[in-house]
């Protein structure tokens, strides 16, 4: 039986990147995340949204200003003092997964083999038109 970190179906990778976050009716949320998967992120940021919010998920993956950036739709699964975690909920336009895939297998290093084979398994659930 799968317990703790063995639940999770993609490894987390630890990444600071810029990220912007917005849920309808709400101040946008800025931050930079702390870890990300192929399945969401966690959002180190001042102010969050509630567990259970739909937000729209802006990473910028080359940095504010450059157009390497993902989309995605998603939940707000968790919150702490320190942010919150998101959880995709729609898949991903092709450029966006192209781009997740990229910072998430270059920033894996030691669990590089493990990340391509979990992304490989999964293939078809997170990408798709947003």
């Amino acid at each position: 039986m799968k317990t703790g970190k063995d639940l999770r179906e993609y490894t987390r990778i630890a990444v600071k990147v810029p990220v912007d976050v917005e849920a309808d009716g709400r101040e946008k949320v800025s931050g930079e995340t702390e870890c990300v998967s192929m399945k969401g992120l966690f959002i180190d940021c001042d102010t969050s949204y509630p567990v259970g919010t739909e937000v729209v998920i802006k990473v910028f993956v080359g940095g504010r200003g450059s157009n390497v950036e993902v989309w995605a739709k998603g939940t707000v699964t968790f919150v702490n003092n320190d942010g919150m975690a998101t959880q995709f909920t729609s898949h991903l336009g092709m450029d966006s997964y192209v781009h997740l895939h990229k910072l998430v297998l270059f920033n894996a290093n030691a669990e590089a083999d493990q990340v391509e084979r979990e992304i490989e398994t999964h293939l078809g659930e997170v990408q798709s038109d947003l």
